[in-house]
């Protein structure tokens, strides 16, 4: 994101855009240290699409080499039981959790509020325009009861086809050209 804290990019149908964004957070899972692990929400209209990426970003850890991880996950002797330690201390379908802390969860739209958010870092919209309610659920995330401070709000990342004129994809989109 850098110097680009808000960005809009245009894509094709069928771009492939929820395996781009689970190799993204898996990155941001892999490169956070133990002293600030991300914590990633996958919101989604249904919780089944939302599983889609926590699913995908687990297949992307998998196949990160073992020695990034560190000596406690890799030996260079195949045989060692390092090499079959679990980097997860979490593995289920709707969040994994890795030994440094970093988290990824999935929840549908109808699941979410501002308790659950306390501390997320990075939060996916999957299919926004479709999400029922997507502004009010924004609104709990963005203007809610604090979780968050002014300085400490999460990066937001919405991902969608079109819908209509929704309230939360169409009128972000609209802004933003604006």
């Amino acid at each position: 994101i850098g110097y680009f804290s808000k960005t809009i990019a245009k894509k094709y149908r069928r771009s492939g855009m929820t395996t781009i964004l689970s190799a993204w957070a898996t990155a941001e899972m892999v490169f956070a240290s133990t002293d600030s692990p991300k914590t990633i929400l996958c919101v989604g209209m249904k919780l089944d699409l939302a599983n889609q990426l926590v699913e995908k970003v687990r297949n992307f850890l998998l196949q990160v080499p073992r020695w990034y991880f560190g000596f406690d996950y890799y030996s260079p002797e195949p045989k060692s039981e390092k090499n079959t330690k679990d980097i997860f201390i979490k593995d289920c379908i709707s969040e994994l959790q890795l030994f440094n802390g970093s988290k990824v969860v999935a929840m549908s739209s109808s699941q979410f509020s501002s308790k659950e958010l306390s501390d997320a870092s990075i939060v996916i919209f999957d299919e926004a325009a479709f999400i029922e309610d997507g502004a009010k659920v924004y609104n709990v995330l963005k203007f809610g009861e604090p979780p968050f401070s002014y300085g400490n709000k999460p990066k937001i990342i919405m991902a969608s086809t079109p819908n209509g004129k929704d309230k939360l994809f169409y009128k972000t989109y609209k802004e933003a050209l604006n």
